[in-house]
């Protein structure tokens, strides 16, 4: 009598290893190619204020994302609707680029904001 397993049983152990590789090779594969990037921050400001104390506070407006930002003095908004942001020097930004803009007089802290812009609290 021959000792050893039946050959339809070595068939489906054949069958079982093939697909456990194909699928680990899948796996492997996918984890090489370049997945679409998440979407970070396109647009960001920061905004400093270096100047409180005139009837007009002047604002740094830093671009920190990754696409200009253009017509600074329309697009940047504040929680305030009647504190205003004017007079903005350039008015587009490139990324890493600055500007320097001018806002009504007020107390305490409001949030620069704008289309699809993160928005930037400052205090004065």
């Amino acid at each position: 009598m021959k000792k050893g397993i039946s050959p339809i049983v070595a068939v489906v152990l054949l069958i079982a290893i093939a697909v456990i590789a194909a699928v680990g090779l899948y796996f492997w594969v996918g984890s090489l190619t370049n997945k679409p990037a998440t979407p970070s921050m396109l647009n960001g400001i920061t905004v400093q204020v270096i100047d409180c104390g005139g009837s007009t506070p002047t604002l740094l407006v830093t671009n920190i994302g990754t696409k200009t930002i253009s017509d600074l003095n329309t697009t940047l908004k504040t929680t305030n609707n009647s504190i205003k942001v004017s007079n903005c020097q350039p008015n587009s930004i490139n990324p890493g680029d600055t500007a320097k803009c001018e806002i009504t007089k007020f107390s305490g802290t409001i949030v620069v904001y704008g289309n699809n812009l993160t928005p930037a609290p400052i205090t004065c």
